[in-house]
């Protein structure tokens, strides 16, 4: 009879083992300074190709043993996410094909892709995990926000 309850109870712990995790890391990746040098995306015959993602990250005003602050920031797909977003630089005249996608639980509305100058009204919302394919001409050279 011991040997039916040990038995048993064995079966009811080993699937409880067998699917059991280690808690994931929930903090989000460390923001990094943008230097501003090298250009974001892939740009071939007058068309640059950007995937951006807004995401969540963690910025350290000072270092990484003060502080931090949770935000909002944009990433180039597959690298990490910077401040002040990364670096679109591209002659006058070029066709800029970006595809945005909002990692955010919430939705999100974002100013600045668009040929400049330009109506600083107009924006694109987009709901959480959504993502949208924007394309437009780069404008008179300058500095804009996105």
């Amino acid at each position: 009879m011991w040997f039916l309850t040990r038995f048993g109870m064995m079966f009811l712990i080993l699937p409880l083992l067998a699917f059991s995790q280690p808690a994931e890391n929930r903090s989000p990746p460390p923001l990094v300074a943008n230097e501003n040098r090298t250009p974001a995306g892939q740009f071939t015959n007058g068309i640059l190709n950007l995937q951006l993602e807004l995401c969540n990250a963690r910025w350290y005003p000072e270092d990484e043993k003060a502080g931090y602050r949770d935000v909002y920031a944009f990433a180039e797909r597959g690298r990490p996410p910077e401040s002040s977003g990364p670096l679109i630089r591209v002659p006058r005249g070029t066709l800029i094909h970006a595809t945005v996608r909002n990692m955010l639980p919430a939705r999100a509305k974002i100013y600045g892709l668009h040929s400049h100058p330009g109506d600083p009204n107009d924006a694109v919302n987009l709901a959480a995990n959504e993502t949208r394919e924007l394309q437009f001409q780069a404008g008179e050279p300058g500095t804009y926000m996105y």
